[in-house]
């Protein structure tokens, strides 16, 4: 089992259903890890062929050593939380935090992107530091990190952030 524990801290935090509802524990037994999830398409998802390119690359990885991965999705907060609390063993595709690191095992870097700002076309929107999104109320996905500064910043209320559970939802 010593393999396993090292793929699943690789695979905790890599840039990731059989059964889009719940799996009973009691179903699930040796051979066998359960992933919560979250979706994120085009790496993630319910809706694509093999849950996406990452469920796809962990399925396969895992697949090398004997064991069959099971994919649930839930939002991102509880998809953690699930982990967290036992009842899910890995979650793919999340950033370090303090918080995060006390908890959980995570790889060296596998996937890196860019956290940008969406926003109407016809509202310009240019900003080169923390204090210059302080006119602004800024939507953000339950669960997500946008960094330190960010996240520190909509905490201590300098900035004006409302959390929702998806990112559709925040579109």
């Amino acid at each position: 089992m010593k393999c396993l524990k090292i793929i699943l801290s690789m695979l905790f935090i890599t840039s990731t259903s059989l059964w889009a509802a719940e799996v009973p524990v009691e179903v699930v037994g040796s051979g066998v890890v359960r992933i919560a999830t979250g979706e994120w398409p085009p790496y993630i998802s319910k809706k694509l062929k093999h849950y996406g390119v990452v469920s796809h690359v962990i399925k396969e990885a895992f697949a090398e050593e004997n064991i069959k991965v099971v994919y649930t999705f839930f939002p991102w907060k509880r998809a953690l939380k699930q982990v967290m609390n036992g009842n899910w063993d890995a979650s793919p595709s999340w950033v370090p935090t303090p918080e995060r690191l006390h908890d959980f095992h995570f790889s060296d870097v596998v996937h890196t992107s860019s956290k940008v700002f969406f926003y109407l076309k016809e509202k310009p929107f240019e900003w080169r530091s923390i204090n210059d999104l302080q006119n602004y109320t800024i939507g953000a996905t339950l669960g997500y990190t946008y960094g330190e500064t960010f996240d520190k910043s909509a905490e201590n209320g300098q900035i004006i952030v409302v959390p929702l559970r998806s990112d559709l939802l925040n579109f």
